[in-house]
């Protein structure tokens, strides 16, 4: 069967999609910081978790966030470790 490239590029029918939306955070709730492919300064790093801790979250950093790595922060065994 071959389709013309107006049936391949046509728009399926929309799909009705609820959005899931998470319980909103409180204070105290825990909010882990993980930049698997990122080289973060760490007085950054720092100062967000400060911002988070002042507006009453704890705050959970990965443990090889500031690991000196090239591209990938940590090794994917460790990253799924973490998480």
């Amino acid at each position: 069967m071959t389709m013309t490239m107006d049936a391949m590029l046509a728009s399926p029918a929309p799909v009705a999609v609820t959005p899931v939306r998470p319980k909103a955070l409180r204070p105290g709730d825990t909010i882990g910081v993980a930049l698997p492919s990122s080289s973060p300064r760490e007085s950054r790093v720092r100062r967000g978790a400060r911002v988070l801790e002042r507006a009453g979250f704890q705050v959970r950093l990965d443990p090889v966030l500031l690991a000196p790595r090239r591209y990938h922060r940590a090794r994917r065994v460790a990253r799924l470790r973490w998480v």
